[in-house]
């Protein structure tokens, strides 16, 4: 952004583009949502191998059911983005995305992986409709 300021003219991005206000409220609705999930995800292997003792190879194997929910949602999306307005599948992946962070809260020390498993793998689901824009 300093570099769009400072050069008129040969700028890489266009600062017309944040006079659009459906842009700038994207951008920080966007913001707000990468924050949340990203600092979930910083967090959750260190409560894994910190606090519940599972080893490097199992918490692996929890984290990656995000990375497969979001790789079979955006295979569909190929296909659904044909079919059905993209408005719809955004709300669809918000609502999967709090319904996630919702079975997030029932998160204990006492608990199995399952949970972890499908939280993640609907988190998953939900960042790749909700990545459809």
């Amino acid at each position: 952004m300093a570099h769009a300021w400072k050069v008129r003219g040969a700028s890489f991005f266009n600062l017309g583009l944040l006079r659009d206000a459906n842009f700038v409220v994207g951008l920080v609705y966007v913001f707000i949502v990468g924050m949340i999930l990203h600092s979930n995800m910083a967090l959750l292997p260190a409560t894994l191998q910190g606090l519940l003792d599972y080893p490097a190879l199992h918490t692996g194997e929890i984290m990656a059911a995000r990375g497969i929910g979001t790789m079979l949602s955006m295979f569909a999306m190929g296909r659904l983005m044909m079919l059905v307005d993209a408005r719809t599948l955004v709300a669809f992946g918000f609502a999967l995305l709090a319904l996630s962070l919702y079975q997030m809260t029932r998160l204990t020390l006492d608990m199995d992986s399952r949970l972890l498993i499908v939280s993640g793998f609907v988190q998953g689901e939900g960042i790749g409709f909700f990545s459809c824009r």
